[in-house]
């Protein structure tokens, strides 16, 4: 008997590779999926004051929707994955580009969840993916204590302001929400700040510290500029990467990392050590 020649042997193996390559179970993800995740920012802030009620404007910018689909649905969770998943809160139908708010939260609504999970479909209804995108939902409380000193408190709970990835500018939806703060003040010369800025833990450390010193300055030009705030009376600072409101790695967890946190200056105490 002849022997096999080698090199047909290894043509014969690569081929049968070549084969089972294509015939891999391993879940495939969606090629749009990544670029979103990266892309898209999904939030939402809290507007009403009592405990276990909710209202406001669920927001998605940057938005380059996939072909095919054409809804999109917020559910309720109890954690920041699909495991969590609880009831619908709504669903948009979309063209070309989102209308913001995405969904508009009524007044006086229930807490139904800590993080709200935005789903994709088509038009059938019949293929729903999770985009990877999670919003936390912090419930806004006021204390009848707190109503009645005043506007100023207020400014202790609608605090945060979230920013796109390695930037800094304030975007219109996080503008509209300290003119709703701001706006109210009787005498903004008066009113003493700190904010501190904060990153994602993509970076370098002093990248990201000076990053969230951007970030809580940008935050400070805005309310000097508009709303006639003294620039003496505000105190930046910044944490960077050292303080993230949500442990974990992604754009769920980093979306919400990227902050301004505003406080008023006589109030409670902060460090880097514990997420504000």
């Amino acid at each position: 008997m002849r022997p096999i020649p080698l090199f047909r042997i290894l043509t014969a193996l690569g081929l049968i590779a070549f084969a089972f390559s294509g015939c891999s179970s391993e879940p495939t993800v969606p090629p749009w999926q990544s670029a979103f995740g990266n892309q898209v920012d999904f939030s939402f802030e809290d507007l009403d004051p009592d405990q276990g009620q909710v209202s406001g404007g669920v927001v998605l910018t940057g938005v380059t929707s996939p072909t095919g689909y054409d809804t999109y649905e917020v559910y309720w969770s109890s954690s920041i994955d699909e495991t969590g998943q609880l009831g619908l809160l709504g669903s948009k139908k979309f063209t070309t580009f989102v209308d913001n708010p995405l969904i508009q939260v009524a007044e006086n609504s229930p807490l139904d969840g800590d993080y709200l999970l935005l789903y994709i479909t088509d038009a059938n209804g019949k293929n729903r993916i999770f985009t990877g995108k999670a919003a936390r939902v912090k419930d806004l409380v006021q204390t009848d204590q707190t109503k009645k000193e005043g506007a100023s408190n207020s400014l202790l709970e609608v605090d945060k302001v979230r920013f796109a990835f390695d930037r800094a500018e304030i975007d219109a939806q996080y503008q509209e929400i300290l003119d709703k703060a701001f706006g109210q003040q009787k005498s903004p010369s008066q009113i003493k700040l700190k904010i501190i800025g904060h990153a994602d833990s993509r970076g370098s450390n002093s990248y990201n510290l000076a990053l969230g010193g951007h970030r809580s300055q940008a935050v400070k030009d805005y309310l000097v500029r508009v709303w006639g705030l003294l620039p003496d009376n505000i105190h930046t600072y910044s944490c960077g990467e050292e303080q993230p409101e949500l442990d974990g790695e992604g754009e769920s967890a980093w979306s919400v990392n990227r902050r301004a946190v505003t406080l008023l200056e006589d109030s409670q105490g902060w460090d880097c050590s514990s997420p504000l």
